[in-house]
C-alpha cells in the first residue's frame, strides 16, 4: 500500500522557489514474508520526460519527490519479499497544480486632479486552468486604501506614491500577487491669461523617414477670456508662408491641439533642422487670434509683463487626430511652457513635453542647456488619449530674473530653443539608454515606421 502526504499541491512558480516535496510511505504495505525490496518510481506526462524527477529514497519504507513542473504525475510502488516474490504495482496519482502568473499594465491618463489610472490583468495567466478571480488593492503614501475587482478597472489617484497590488485567484484556489509603485504628479501649470497661449508646439512625427512626404505642425493652445478664432503658422519673411491649422483634440483641462498638415517631395528634404523655431530670417512662429482677433503671444517666445490671472474659455474634451506614427526610437512631438505668457509677479513655470515612446519604454525626458550648465529630468505627468506622454519640469526664479518690462510693456526671450550653447533642448532616453530624439530637432533619414505587433 502507498500513501502520498500530500496528494495535491503547487508546483514553485519560479526557479527560486522551493520546490513541491512529496512524502511516499509504504510501510502499510503487507506481505507473507519480510519484504526487503521497494521499488519505486515516478511516471511523468510525456513532455516532462526528459525531466522526470527521481525518488530520493529515506528509509526502506519512505522516500520523497521533488516536483518543480506542474502536471499530472502517476507514482508507482513495487515491492519484493524474501521468498524473492515481486508484488503487482501499487500506482497513486498526483496533481500538481499550475501557479497562476500575475501580471498587469497600468496607464496614468493626463488630466487634472484626481488622475484616472487604467489597470488591466490581462496578460496574466493560468497553465493548467482558469483565473477565477482578480482582486486589486491601491494603497497611496498616507495609507488610504481602495479595493477594487475584475480583470480591467480604473482607479481616481491624487497626488503621491501610490502602491497598486494585484491577486489573482485560479480555478483550484491557488493565489499569486504582484505589486508595482506608481508616483502620481500633479498636471502642469493651467494658469490662463486674457489672450490665447501658444504652450507647446512641434512636428509629428520628428523622425521623418525617406519615404515620408508630409507631417504634421502641432500646437497646444490655451484659450484666454474669449474662444479661439483661429491659430496659423507663419513663416519669420512677412507674406512667405503661413498655414492655418485646424482644431485637432482638446485635452482634459481644456488646452486645445491643433494641426496643420505639411507636404513636401519625400527625399528632397535631408539631415536635421535642429534651428525651425524662432524670430530669425527663415525661421518660423506660432500665433493665435481669439474671436475679437487679439493677438495672443507668438511661440516660441516666453514672455514677461502684466498679465494677470484670468478664468479660461474652455471647450469640452476632443479626441486628438494628428499624426501619430511611432518609430523605433523615442521622439518628442512638442515642447513648450506653461504659462507662456509670465505675469511680473510670477515666481515659477513649468516647461512642458509631449513625447512618443519608440519600441522600448521611455526612461528619462531631460531638460538641458547644450554648455550642460543646466541640466533636470522632467517628470511624467499623465498619458493623452492616443498614446503620447506629457512630461513638466516646474522652473522656479527670483523675481526680476528673467528681466523685468517697462511700464506698458514687456519682455520677450524669443530664442531659448536650438543648438547653440546657450540655448535649450529637451533629450528623450528609452531603456537601452541611448539618447534617440532631441527637441527641436527635426530628422530626416532612415525611419520606418513601427507598426503594433
Amino acid at each position: 500500500m502507498l500513501t502520498l502526504n500530500p496528494s495535491t499541491g503547487d508546483a514553485p512558480l519560479t526557479k527560486e522557489d522551493a520546490p513541491l516535496i512529496v512524502n511516499l510511505d509504504a510501510s502499510d504495505s503487507k506481505d507473507e514474508g519480510d519484504i526487503v525490496k521497494y521499488k519505486w518510481s515516478v511516471i511523468c506526462p510525456d513532455d516532462h520526460t526528459e525531466i522526470c524527477p527521481a525518488v530520493q529514497k529515506g528509509t526502506d519504507e519512505q522516500a520523497t519527490v521533488a516536483f518543480e513542473i506542474c502536471g499530472t504525475y502517476e507514482i508507482t510502488l513495487s515491492v519484493t519479499d524474501d521468498m524473492g516474490v515481486t508484488s503487482e504495482t501499487t500506482q497513486e496519482t498526483i496533481e500538481v497544480n499550475c501557479l497562476p502568473v500575475a501580471a498587469f499594465t497600468h496607464h496614468v491618463l493626463f488630466s487634472n486632479l484626481p488622475l484616472i489610472v487604467e489597470m488591466n490583468a490581462g496578460d496574466s495567466e493560468d497553465n493548467d486552468g482558469n483565473i477565477t478571480k482578480y482582486e486589486w488593492l491601491v494603497e497611496d503614501d498616507q495609507h488610504q486604501v481602495q479595493e477594487l475587482s475584475g480583470q480591467a478597472t480604473t482607479v481616481n489617484v491624487d497626488e503621491g506614491l501610490h502602491t497598486i497590488t494585484l491577486t489573482i485567484t485560479d480555478d483550484n484556489g491557488a493565489t499569486n500577487t504582484i505589486q508595482k509603485k506608481v508616483e502620481i504628479s500633479g498636471p502642469y501649470n493651467n494658469t490662463a491669461r486674457i489672450d490665447p497661449q501658444i504652450i507647446a508646439a512641434g512636428v509629428t512625427p520628428t523622425k521623418l523617414d525617406q519615404e515620408d512626404n508630409q507631417f504634421d505642425i502641432v500646437a497646444l493652445v490655451r484659450p484666454g477670456r474669449e474662444p479661439i478664432k483661429s491659430v496659423s503658422v507663419k513663416s519669420t519673411a512677412e507674406g512667405h508662408l503661413r498655414l492655418e491649422m485646424t482644431l485637432a483634440g482638446v485635452l482634459p483641462n481644456g488646452d486645445e491641439i491643433y494641426k496643420a498638415t505639411y507636404s513636401y517631395e519625400a527625399g528632397s528634404i535631408e539631415g536635421t533642422l535642429s534651428t525651425v523655431w524662432g524670430p530669425k530670417q527663415g525661421q518660423y512662429n506660432i500665433i493665435a487670434l481669439d474671436q475679437y482677433s487679439n493677438l495672443s503671444h507668438t511661440y516660441p517666445y516666453l514672455m514677461i509683463g502684466n498679465f494677470p490671472e484670468q478664468a479660461a474659455a474652455t471647450k469640452q474634451a476632443a479626441s486628438i487626430s494628428y499624426d501619430n506614427k511611432a518609430r523605433q526610437a523615442p521622439q518628442v512631438i512638442m515642447a513648450g511652457y506653461s504659462p507662456a505668457k509670465l505675469h511680473v509677479g510670477d515666481n515659477q513655470f513649468d516647461v512642458i513635453a509631449i513625447v512618443r515612446r519608440g519600441k522600448l519604454p521611455i526612461r528619462n525626458v531631460i531638460l538641458k542647456q547644450n554648455d550642460e550648465l543646466f541640466r533636470q529630468t522632467m517628470r511624467f505627468i499623465g498619458e493623452l488619449e492616443n498614446g503620447d506622454e506629457v512630461y513638466k519640469l516646474t522652473y522656479t526664479y527670483k523675481r526680476g530674473y528673467l528681466g523685468t518690462p517697462p511700464a506698458g510693456g514687456v519682455v520677450e526671450h524669443k530664442a531659448l530653443w536650438g543648438p547653440d550653447a546657450h540655448q535649450f533642448g529637451i533629450e528623450v532616453i528609452d531603456e537601452s539608454g541611448v539618447a534617440s530624439h532631441k527637441f527641436p530637432d527635426i530628422e530626416f533619414g532612415y525611419y520606418p515606421e513601427l507598426k503594433p505587433e
